[in-house]
């Protein structure tokens, strides 16, 4: 079975070949394994390779009017060190569960906006190496470098949401920015995000699992690498050449 490398964010680019598209959704039963880039103290443990156990596809929706070349910055995050229903945050991480999961999908309404991606806030995940070539604050009211690593309907529709982002317990806030375009007719935009939070719960299987030895017994066999790889997530700071860098 190939590897399903659906990283921690995930665009798959219908126009592209770098990024083809992959598996959407998690299902129970699958395999799922956490690079060594992730933190230590979140809700899973880098490294580590899970079993999804359970899980149930939950909508939810972004609503926004926002003025004509102006844009809004929402945290998805769930303030996990004060109140979690704190109208300031969206609370699409899972709140004080271990081994927990959501793979969020995002499908973008039509309009004349675009969305840029942050984590934490101000922290570009997606740009070029050129210093200016980046979507940092200066450049959104640049009519040309306001393009710069943005995410537009169409290229994760509502009907075919491409966009996968993969959140857990206790994560760093994550960020999205719409920006509504110069050309706006009238004086803001209607942007809509339709999403399906795939919620999992997971078990930790870094162990292996049961299965047969050819004496017939019942044993834990130790995973294969092929299983740990068939569904890696992969950290921010590997996804972003801000945090990578050059090889």
């Amino acid at each position: 079975m190939l590897k399903e490398d659906l990283a921690m964010i995930k665009l798959a680019f219908p126009r592209t070949l770098e990024f083809p598209p992959a598996k959407r959704q998690y299902e129970t039963g699958d395999l799922i394994t956490f690079s060594n880039a992730w933190p230590s103290q979140l809700g899973i443990l880098p490294g580590h390779t899970y079993k999804v156990v359970w899980r149930a596809d939950v909508p939810y929706d972004l609503s926004y009017i926002i003025g004509t070349a102006d844009y809004k910055d929402v945290n998805i995050s769930d303030n996990t060190q004060n109140n979690p229903t704190n109208p300031q945050y969206e609370n699409l991480y899972p709140y004080g569960t271990q081994n927990t999961i959501y793979q969020i999908l995002l499908g973008f309404k039509p309009g004349n906006y675009m969305c840029h991606l942050y984590m934490p806030y101000d922290q570009w995940i997606l740009g070029l190496e050129f210093t200016n070539m980046v979507p940092n604050d200066a450049n959104m009211s640049n009519p040309r470098l306001q393009y710069i690593g943005s995410i537009k309907p169409e290229d994760s529709p509502h009907y075919d949401p491409r966009l996968t982002i993969v959140t857990v317990y206790n994560m760093a806030p994550f960020y999205l920015r719409y920006l509504t375009d110069s050309g706006v007719t009238g004086d803001a935009e209607k942007c809509i995000t339709n999403m399906i939070i795939n919620h999992c719960q997971l078990v930790d299987v870094t162990a292996g699992l049961p299965g047969v030895n050819p004496q017939g017994q019942n044993v834990i066999m130790p995973l294969t690498q092929e299983q740990k790889n068939r569904n890696l997530i992969r950290y921010v700071t590997e996804l972003s050449f801000r945090t990578r860098g050059p090889v």
